[in-house]
């Protein structure tokens, strides 16, 4: 809290301070943290207006998505979602954290009944998250469960089959699914 009393601090003043865009990040993290939402939301998305080509936008965009998505505003989340993958290039090192936010946004267009970019989305996220990164294989194990859900409701089976066969490669994992 007293953190938060010093961001403010830093507002109220109203000067030039070179990196604002950090003070509204920190108070958005911290009252999340303290889970409230409203306000970490406010301040997120202060930081996006006010400072779109900041490094933490990416991160706030990401935040905002799925905060959306746990209210069950797959539109807004869907939105979020993208913007995070699209700003995600002026983040250095948010990269591997683009196989999470594709898995997540592709449940915002299944959830939306857009079966086919689901289906789109869910592939990209598998493929992201097939790099080799060992953090990334518990997300493609995910990812794969989940794509199997996504084209049952489609009902393109023979594209799921052939789909699986060459992704999922290891016969093994198949059980799993």
């Amino acid at each position: 809290k007293a953190a938060i009393s010093a961001c403010k601090e830093i507002l109220d003043f109203k000067i030039q301070y070179p990196r604002l865009d950090q003070v509204f990040y920190f108070l958005a993290y911290n009252y999340s943290e303290l889970g409230e939402v409203a306000q970490a939301k406010r301040y997120y998305l202060q930081l996006v207006q006010s400072f779109p080509q900041s490094a933490y936008t990416v991160e706030a965009y990401k935040e905002l998505g799925e905060g959306a998505y746990l209210e069950r505003n797959y539109r807004e989340a869907q939105g979020y979602l993208e913007r995070t993958i699209q700003f995600s290039g002026q983040a250095p090192g948010f990269e591997p954290q683009i196989p999470r936010v594709r898995h997540r946004l592709a449940w915002s267009l299944y959830r939306q009944k857009q079966f086919a970019r689901a289906v789109a989305e869910m592939k990209e996220a598998i493929r992201g998250a097939s790099t080799g990164n060992e953090k990334l294989l518990s997300i493609r194990e995910e990812a794969l469960k989940d794509l199997a859900i996504f084209m049952t409701e489609s009902g393109d089976v023979a594209e799921a089959i052939e789909y699986f066969q060459k992704t999922a490669g290891d016969s093994s994992f198949y059980p799993r699914v």
